[in-house]
């Protein structure tokens, strides 16, 4: 490249010198400009960061990792295949911003690769990218804590630094490669095949709300729900089950303080958060000691709920308003401050439209605009945290309740709708299952192997370690009945 590259630039340059040596004959010799040839080659570096091999003439590229190595005060740890690292892209564009799609952060002081796994999902972070000085190859960007050589074969090598940021430095080496179609997680198009990975048994989930997630720094789900038939005569408990994906115990914690039935989980940082209708609860991921109690201020039921970095966005579900006319709005809780702001109105209200973001887009799926009514919706509406911006796409069937988990560019969504009979009496409920890609803005159905006929059907989902977890059973299951209940498992990728 640098040869064919140099034959232009000789061709091209006009500094011209007559030699005035032994050398008499007049001859014109030609030299290339030092600074000519270097934004040449800057050129050149360019392309390969922003052009696809494809051919496409865009002005963007994305990037993978392929091999990540930490260092720090421990040693060295080879990172390449955490999720934590698979999840990442760097996108760099032609005007010199890089946007760096974190996805869920490094433990940077871990001692193995396990302990680098941590649970908390970031927002994109954009910075100018920079040639250094007198250089067509090296770059830094991030505001000199990413340094990056572009090679010749297309790939680059770089260095995350973090020396003053965490405790002993320590620093992030990696190599990157274009990542193409093929690098994005597939919808399966061909089904499918769920078989249960645990069973349980509660009376606070058909007509409830129950939440559940998975945590992959701690290998387990848990799930979240008040239980009604463990109440103590004046209070019910709200119940987690605790689900350890390698050895298949279970473990329970009851807290008895008085909530609404809707909860909504998120993990971070080895504590697992559970927003409730009225309060935030906060667990150490073991059960040990006493959780911690803050009203949020708000009174809600069937809300949706999405978490980047430290902020819980709170969707939907207000039932303490006039006439209930708060429930379009969306409320930002900060984990750390415990302070609640409010974001941004919706289009409609909305009950049981559950939530994710993904790259600092809140994504709204789903659910009733008046509720308990019989009436529900197949919007998605899509809102950008930088710009404020609403937008809405739609999902190819309504659903009165939508359960939703992100899977990188993915977001897998299950819903359940009410039916009724000729004489208008509830039997039971519909189900839905489907995926959302958030690069083309489209949603497609995914065929299964559950029996969702009347009256079983889908009560939660969360994804973890490439599998996609439901909630499935009895929809009619509810009364005060203890029923059994399956956590129903299949792999996505």
């Amino acid at each position: 490249m640098k040869t064919i590259k140099q034959l232009l630039i000789l061709l091209f340059t006009i500094t011209l010198f007559i030699s005035c040596g032994d050398d008499d004959s007049g001859e014109v010799i030609i030299e290339p400009d030092p600074a000519i040839i270097l934004e040449e080659e800057r050129e050149e570096t360019t392309h390969i960061l922003i052009t696809p091999e494809s051919g496409n003439t865009g002005s963007k590229k994305t990037w993978k990792i392929s091999e990540a190595i930490l260092s720090n005060d421990f040693g060295t740890i080879d990172i390449s295949d955490n999720f934590n690292v698979v999840d990442d892209e760097f996108i760099f564009t032609a005007d010199g911003n890089l946007e760096w799609r974190i996805g869920n952060d490094i433990n940077m002081e871990g001692k193995t690769s396990e302990e680098t796994l941590l649970d908390y999902y970031r927002s994109p972070v954009n910075s100018d990218y920079d040639f250094d000085p007198d250089s067509s190859s090296d770059l830094t960007a991030l505001g000199g804590e990413f340094s990056f050589t572009v090679l010749d074969d297309g790939t680059i090598t770089g260095t995350l630094s973090f020396d003053g940021r965490i405790q002993g430095g320590g620093e992030l080496t990696f190599i990157l490669g274009e990542k193409g179609p093929e690098d994005f997680p597939p919808i399966p198009l061909n089904g499918l095949n769920f078989t249960e990975a645990f069973s349980f048994e509660s009376d606070g989930i058909a007509s409830f709300a129950p939440g559940m997630i998975g945590s992959f720094s701690d290998n387990s789900l848990f799930l979240v729900t008040r239980e009604d038939g463990l109440t103590d005569g004046t209070t019910s408990p709200e119940r987690i089950i605790k689900f350890d994906i390698a050895t298949g115990a279970i473990q329970e914690n009851l807290y008895f303080n008085s909530d609404y039935v809707s909860k909504q989980l998120h993990i971070i940082n080895g504590e697992l958060i559970v927003i409730g209708g009225r309060y935030v609860n906060t667990y150490n991921l073991d059960f040990s000691g006493n959780p911690t109690t803050t009203a949020h201020g708000l009174v809600l039921t069937r809300m949706g709920m999405a978490v980047t970095g430290d902020d819980a966005y709170i969707v939907g579900g207000d039932i303490d308003g006039d006439e209930n006319e708060d429930a379009e709005k969306v409320y930002k809780w900060n984990l750390i401050n415990q302070t609640l702001d409010f974001v941004t109105d919706l289009p409609e209200d909305r009950y049981g439209a559950r939530a994710t973001i993904v790259n600092n887009k809140l994504y709204v799926f789903g659910g009733a605009e008046v509720w308990l009514s019989g009436n529900y919706e197949s919007t998605i509406y899509i809102y950008d945290i930088n710009t404020g911006s609403i937008s809405t796409e739609n999902m190819t069937s309504a659903a009165e309740y939508t359960f939703v988990d992100k899977f990188q560019n993915l977001i897998y969504v299950a819903g359940q709708y009410p039916l009724y009979d000729a004489n208008n009496d509830f039997i039971g409920f519909g189900t839905t299952l489907g995926v959302y890609n958030t690069e083309d803005n489209t949603f497609t159905d995914i065929p299964h192997d559950l029996d969702t006929t009347i009256p079983n059907t889908i009560h939660g989902l969360c994804i973890m370690n490439n599998n996609l977890y439901i909630i499935y059973g009895n929809g009619q299951n509810f009364g005060g009945q203890f029923g059994r209940w399956s956590i129903m498992v299949t792999p996505i990728n």
